[in-house]
C-alpha cells in the first residue's frame, strides 16, 4: 500500500502544478548521474520543472526514494514536465541539494523522507515562492510546503495479521512451535513506529498470547546490521 501511495503522491503533486501553471508538449528527459545533476532538456517559460531530492537511502532502496522517482518520471512522460533527481550521500547534502533546485527556479522540489524535516523548514523559508513537498513528515508552519503522510499503521496491521495467521497455522516449513515473531525497524521515528504499532495490533488480533520481538538497527541502509539483528531474533 505504501509503495503505491508514495508513487501517486509524487505524481499528484506534479499534476497539481501542471494544472495551475500549464506546460508544453515537448518530451523531456531527467538526469540522475550526479549528486548535483540537473535535467538537461530545453525548456520554455511554461515548462514545469520538478526536482527530487532523495535521502541517504538513494534510488536503489527499493522503497520510497525509488518510488518517488517513479512518480516523477511518470509525470514527465505523461505531462511533459522537466524533471531532475539528486541523490543525497549524507545528511549534510540536504540543504545544498534542496537549495540548488530552488535557486534555479524549479516549480516543485520534493524531499523524500522525514530526515529532511529541518532542511525543508530552512530552505522553504529562504525560498517562499518555491513549492516544496516532504514525504513521510508533517510541516504546517510553511505555506509553501505540502506534506505527504501515509497511514503506515494500516499496512502494518495487515502484515501483523498475516504473521499471526501463519504462526498459528504452523503450515510453513521450518517454523518452530513457539508463538513468537520478530520485527526489525530502522530508526525509531513516527512512520516506522506507526507501522510497527499496526503490526503488533494485527498480530495480537490473530494470536493474543503471541509475543513480538522488536529491535531497531538505527540505520536504513546497513544491510549487514539488519541481517545481524535478524539472526539475533532467530536465536530467540
Amino acid at each position: 500500500m505504501k509503495k503505491i501511495t508514495v508513487t501517486v503522491a509524487s505524481a499528484l503533486a506534479v499534476m497539481s502544478l501542471v494544472v495551475g501553471c500549464g506546460t508544453n508538449s515537448t518530451t523531456h528527459s531527467g538526469n540522475t548521474s550526479g549528486v548535483n545533476s540537473v535535467g538537461n532538456a530545453s525548456t520554455t517559460a511554461n515548462t514545469v520543472k520538478v526536482g527530487l531530492v532523495t535521502d541517504t537511502g538513494g534510488l536503489n532502496d527499493n522503497g520510497f526514494n525509488h518510488l518517488a522517482y517513479v512518480g516523477v518520471t511518470t509525470a514527465q512522460q505523461k505531462l511533459g514536465i522537466q524533471s531532475s533527481v539528486v541523490q543525497s550521500q549524507s545528511e549534510s547534502d540536504y540543504v545544498p541539494n534542496l537549495s540548488k533546485y530552488a535557486s534555479q527556479g524549479y516549480s516543485l522540489v520534493i524531499a523524500v523522507g522525514y530526515l529532511m524535516h529541518d532542511a525543508v523548514e530552512q530552505v522553504a523559508q529562504q525560498y517562499p515562492k518555491t513549492h516544496f513537498m516532504i514525504i513521510d513528515d508533517t510541516i504546517t508552519d510553511r505555506p509553501n510546503v505540502t506534506s505527504a503522510v501515509f497511514d503506515s499503521q494500516d499496512a502494518g496491521y495487515l502484515a501483523g495479521a498475516m504473521a499471526g495467521l501463519l504462526e498459528k497455522g504452523n503450515t510453513l516449513s521450518n517454523l518452530n512451535k513457539q508463538n513468537i515473531v520478530g520485527v526489525i525497524g530502522g530508526q525509531s521515528a513516527p512512520p516506522v513506529n506507526n507501522y510497527i504499532a499496526g503490526f503488533q495490533q494485527g498480530f495480537k488480533q490473530e494470536d493474543p498470547s503471541g509475543k513480538v520481538l522488536l529491535s531497531y538497527t538505527n540505520s536504513f541502509t546497513d544491510q549487514s546490521l539488519g541481517s545481524q539483528y535478524a539472526q539475533n531474533q532467530l536465536s530467540q
